[in-house]
């Protein structure tokens, strides 16, 4: 005697991680195993995820096996290559050992996943032959910072044998000069200081870094 199971199953949870998608994801961000997670999922029965964004008609689909667990829905870097950026739906349709089908369920987040150009660095007027300490903390500063509009640029000024200095600014789309303090100069001594630049996004997203050298006289 066979049984024929025609009842549909009960969808699934699809749950994205709120720390993450309350701003748009970004590379790392994604690529993490808890931004998208199915739950309702029983032993023998599957899901069928699939992620697309709608300006474009690229989609990526994954399939997870029911354990009777929530379970983490992995990324890799070629799905997010796939997908571009922009708003990205997931959509999951449970499917169980008899076949039958669930409605489904659906979400939305937004991937941002560019990372923004290194930035731009220049010696501020006067510099190339060496920054004396009026020259270091007056207003035009010792290095000009150019960088994406909105980004945070992490500045880390360093010597040999001498302690870090660090500097943060945020970018107004126009160069910012890099001004030091008597306290930093002191720190800092004479002879060669190389300054490291980092951009970081609105999204996360950072960018190789940048190195510039100039003389402290």
């Amino acid at each position: 005697m066979y049984m024929v199971d025609t009842n549909n199953p009960n969808p699934v949870t699809l749950s994205l991680d709120n720390s993450l998608t309350s701003n748009n994801v970004n590379r790392a961000e994604a690529l993490t195993s808890g931004l998208i997670k199915v739950g309702s999922l029983a032993s023998g029965e599957t899901a069928e995820i699939t992620l697309s964004r709608s300006s474009s008609n690229s989609s990526v689909v994954k399939y997870i096996t029911g354990n009777g667990n929530e379970q983490a829905v992995p990324l890799t870097a070629q799905d997010l290559a796939t997908l571009g950026n922009g708003t990205i739906s997931v959509s999951v349709v449970k499917k169980d050992a008899a076949g039958n089908t669930s409605t489904t369920t659906s979400n939305t987040f937004a991937l941002d996943t560019l990372a923004p150009s290194s930035p731009m660095l220049s010696l501020a007027t006067g510099i190339s032959d060496g920054a004396t300490n009026a020259e270091a903390k007056s207003a035009t500063g010792v290095v000009n910072l150019l960088s994406e509009f909105g980004s945070n640029i992490s500045v880390v000024l360093s010597k040999t044998g001498v302690t870090s200095i660090n500097k943060s600014f945020t970018s107004t789309g126009s160069n910012i000069a890099v001004v030091l303090s008597d306290s930093e100069l002191t720190s800092l001594g004479t002879g060669e200081v190389t300054l490291s630049a980092i951009a970081t996004d609105s999204s996360g997203n950072t960018s190789l870094s940048s190195l510039i050298n100039f003389n402290v006289i």
